[in-house]
């Protein structure tokens, strides 16, 4: 396809969409607003995804307009990430459905050894609203608003599809010990059943095979596992065992990333 034959296909797109060039960039750029402040921040590469453009150069542009902050990475994968600054966050919050705090205006604030983690959360959550699998998200930060009840564990974001409700957890390293029956544990107590409140599934992904076959091991119905408490000299003890339930592997999702 030729240059011409590309510019001609975008203007018959653009043509049935009934906007004009300036709608369509409004909303381009407040949809990435919104995006990197329910996120904390975000990559070039993903706002792009999110677009479903192919051409690079908008996060820059939105830097340029001094809506969007560029922050170096100390990984230097990726190259850098992006958070608004105050005129970014002002446009963010004059169209966000719901406010939510946002600390990353200080972009030395953002925990560098998560950026890898986060990323790969936003891009799965790019991938499923792209599929439709899911039409809405909420993230963290959201969720954070909402409370948490003790021991249940806060899932790196909600999907959601028409009533159905997924928690997402990523997950890239092995859990161990304690650590593994305290996150089995809140897993279940955050899982919907017999009417309690909760999510009516639980995705678990990993870029790795084996942490996803120890994760579903650790599920297994009939596993036992250890019910953890501190006591009075507040140390970490187990005070009894349980059986893992077989609702509970019927309401887990084992996804690996790819």
């Amino acid at each position: 396809m030729t240059k011409e034959d590309m510019l001609a296909a975008a203007r018959q797109k653009l043509k049935e969409t009934g906007k004009s060039p300036v709608q369509i960039g409004n909303e381009s750029r407040i949809a990435v607003l919104l995006w990197v402040y329910y996120w904390g921040y975000s990559t070039a590469s993903l706002l792009l995804a999110l677009l479903g453009r192919t051409a690079g150069g908008y996060a820059q542009r939105l830097e340029k307009k001094g809506l969007l902050k560029a922050t170096k990475t100390v990984s230097g994968k990726p190259k850098e990430i992006y958070t608004l600054t105050q005129l970014g966050l002002e446009l963010a919050e004059k169209h966000a459905h719901t406010q939510v705090p946002y600390p990353e205006i200080d972009p030395y604030r953002v925990n560098q050894d998560l950026i890898r983690h986060n990323s790969l959360a936003q891009q799965e959550t790019i991938s499923a609203l792209g599929d439709g699998f899911i039409v809405d998200y909420k993230t963290e930060k959201f969720l954070a608003l909402c409370g948490n009840t003790k021991g249940v564990k806060q899932v790196d974001v909600c999907w959601e599809l028409n009533g159905f409700v997924y928690g997402v957890e990523v997950e890239l390293s092995g859990k161990w010990g304690r650590k593994l029956d305290q996150f089995v544990h809140s897993t279940m107590q955050a899982l919907r059943h017999d009417d309690v409140f909760g999510y009516d599934s639980i995705i678990i992904m990993s870029d790795s095979v084996s942490i996803l076959h120890r994760y579903k091991a650790a599920f297994r119905p009939g596993t036992k596992l250890n019910i953890w408490v501190k006591d009075k000299r507040n140390h970490w003890v187990v005070d009894h065992q349980i059986e893992i339930p077989e609702w509970v592997h019927n309401l887990l999702q084992f996804e690996l990333i790819k």
